[in-house]
């Protein structure tokens, strides 16, 4: 795992969900969810890949509530994808 790819997905998720939070309730709640995850990821104890269902919100994605916000939705997926050590490109193939 690329430790600073997924410290800089772990930043922006922060950062766009921080902003969001003053007007989007589920960006400040998403926040709070993932604040154990970012911590642990800025303190580089994520040394493997997690499991995809280890991350929390993932149904936000798949009941489609998090598309009303793409933003924050980028960045989420960015920062899951980091944090499970896929590529866009794995994907593709």
């Amino acid at each position: 795992m690329d430790q600073g790819e997924l410290r800089q997905a772990a930043e922006n998720f922060e950062r766009v969900a921080r902003q969001m939070s003053v007007t989007v309730p589920l960006a400040e709640t998403m926040l709070r969810g993932m604040d154990s995850v970012i911590a642990r990821v800025k303190a580089e104890e994520i040394n493997s890949p997690m499991e995809w269902h280890e991350i929390p919100f993932g149904y936000l994605s798949a009941d489609g509530e998090l598309s009303a916000y793409p933003e924050l939705e980028d960045a989420y997926a960015n920062f899951k994808l980091k944090l499970c050590n896929i590529s866009i490109s794995d994907k593709l193939v």
